[in-house]
């Protein structure tokens, strides 16, 4: 029984390290969040670039259209996400913290640098990056969504559960989480039948 337990438990944790790099990259492509405020056209432009897999093509068009809408939030955040998906993590913690100057409650911005410090290893400032766009923005559901993957991560089942039911709770039809607590249930239920086979 321990062993079965031991084995689901590292299967959820593998599956929450997945789950939170896979959904972090496409909430960078766009996949996820809200639509950005301003940035118009370029923010189009570039969203359709990324999409069609030209990332330099679309950090030319960020990088031009910062020059002449300096500070510019989305723009800074979209140019954060190509970065990251080129794997340039030390541009895109730049261009984040550069969305942060413009915004301090930049939720998103604080989103990203979290998924720049889980790629880089590093899980404390994932955590608190993490923490700080839910604050900044208690009605994004990745927030919680991605404090939950850390939590599961760490096994602490509960408290991942706990995140999230507050995912859930902002948008009901949040597809990651919907998506992470199918394979749970579905682990959870082999787990179970395992068992059952065995007694």
């Amino acid at each position: 029984m321990a062993s079965i337990i031991k084995k689901s438990i590292f299967t959820l944790v593998f599956v929450a390290v997945v789950a939170c790099i896979a959904y972090a990259a496409n909430w960078m492509n766009g996949a996820s969040g809200s639509a950005p405020a301003s940035g118009g056209d370029v923010s189009t432009q570039a969203a359709a670039l990324i999409k069609a897999g030209k990332s330099s093509e679309a950090v030319t068009l960020l990088e031009g259209a910062l020059q002449k809408q300096k500070g510019d939030e989305n723009l800074l955040v979209m140019l954060g996400s190509v970065y990251v998906d080129n794997k340039d993590f030390e541009k895109a913690a730049q261009a984040y913290k550069q969305a942060l100057s413009a915004n301090p409650s930049s939720g998103r911005a604080y989103l990203g640098l979290g998924t720049v410090s889980l790629k880089q290893g590093n899980v404390a400032g994932a955590i608190q990056n993490f923490t700080a766009a839910m604050k900044a923005d208690p009605r994004n559901p990745d927030s919680y969504f991605q404090m939950g993957n850390m939590a599961l991560g760490s096994n602490q089942l509960n408290v991942a559960m706990g995140f999230y039911q507050k995912a859930l709770a902002v948008d009901k039809e949040h597809k990651p989480t919907l998506a992470i607590l199918a394979r749970i249930r579905q682990i959870a239920d082999k787990a179970r039948a395992t068992q059952a086979a065995k007694s």
